[in-house]
Formats: structure tokens, sequence, C-alpha cells
């Protein structure tokens, strides 16, 4: 499936399409941190907003039936900027059958069974957020996270997670993953250009 999570003209930087969808284990389960290390870059949410959550976008957890979640989104935000449809990794048989969903910088991932068809039922299954550009309107944030940060901070403000190296070919990418699950990820250590939720895959 093409990547337009990293071909999107909002976006700034180009990151390696094969870090879209890098799977990087199970979540962790749900706690608070009260640090203030990590202060977050948006607002008091809006009654209207709708929240990138750890298991969830707005009142969609994720495995929600696709229309459901494209009704409710287009019900708030209007119809998405742009839409891909294709195998998640064409080089893997019993791979899902994915679509992606972008709006400017904000992308949601739906996915089929494993081999799934283009006429496959497909659930939410994450989502996905670029840090080098602001959240279209009507997305958010949980208000405890920051979207542009670094792994320092990030250190700081959950000192019982760490910093994970993941080996991609002859390259690498690097990934931090919050208590509540929500992942952020990069090319370097030092700051994070993606934060996410649900798995990721890679395709190689």
């Amino acid at each position: 499936m093409r990547d337009s999570a990293t071909q999107h003209h909002a976006v700034g930087a180009r990151v390696d399409p094969r870090l879209v969808r890098a799977h990087v284990g199970r979540p962790v389960d749900p706690v608070v941190s009260g640090s203030p290390s990590v202060v977050p870059t948006q607002s008091s949410p809006a009654a209207e907003s709708i929240v990138l959550g750890a298991k969830a976008v707005g009142t969609n957890k994720f495995g929600t039936a696709e229309a459901t979640v494209e009704a409710y989104l287009t019900a708030r935000l209007g119809k998405a900027d742009d839409s891909h449809l294709g195998k998640v990794c064409e080089l893997d048989t019993g791979t899902p059958y994915g679509r992606q969903l972008g709006y400017s910088s904000v992308y949601l991932f739906f996915e089929s069974a494993p081999k799934g068809t283009k006429t496959s039922p497909r659930k939410l299954s994450g989502w996905l957020a670029q840090t080098d550009a602001p959240l279209p309107d009507g997305f958010m944030l949980d208000e405890s996270l920051p979207l542009k940060t670094t792994y320092a901070d990030l250190k700081k403000a959950f000192p019982g997670s760490k910093l994970d190296e993941i080996p991609l070919g002859e390259s690498a990418f690097y990934v931090f993953t919050t208590p509540s699950g929500i992942w952020y990820r990069g090319e370097d250590d030092t700051t994070p250009d993606q934060v996410g939720a649900g798995p990721m895959r890679t395709c190689e």
C-alpha cells in the first residue's frame, strides 16, 4: 500500500516509507503520569475535538468497522484529504488488506484480517500524526502528551519507559512507547518525527 503518510504535501522532511507501519511489540497497559517534564503543545480540548488515543480515535475504539469510523469522521470533519487502498505489504502473502485516510498531517489506518482482499471487511487499527506540523483543526492528543518533543524529555516524563532501537535492513529507527501505549518514533535517537498508536509493521 502506498504510504502517503510520508509523501503528503503538508509533511516536511521525508521519512523512510517502511517506518510508517513498523511493528514494535505489544502495547503497554495504561497508567497516568503527571510529570511536568513534557509540556503539552495544545490548549485544553474543545468539546468537538476528536481525541487521538492509545486505543481509540474519538469515540471509536480500535476494531470498529471502517464504515462506522469514516461516517463519524466525515460528519465531524468533512471528507478526508486523501485515501489509499492496498496490501499492507506486497511482499507478504499473509498480510492484511489496508486503507488509510489522511486529514492533513493525521492518518487513520484500517486493516482486514490476514490474507484479506480488496473487498474484505476492514476495521480501525491505528493512527499516525507527523510532529513537524500542527494537528489539523478537529483533532487533539491527550492533554498529558505533547505533539513535538524530544526523547530526552519523554524519558524524564515517563522514567519507567525506554527508547528502543529497531533494526530495519541496514539502518534502524527509534521508538519510545508511553505507558498508555502511544508511541513516538523517528530516524535518529534524539527527536521523534511521528507519534501514533496501534500496531506498526515493516515491509522489506
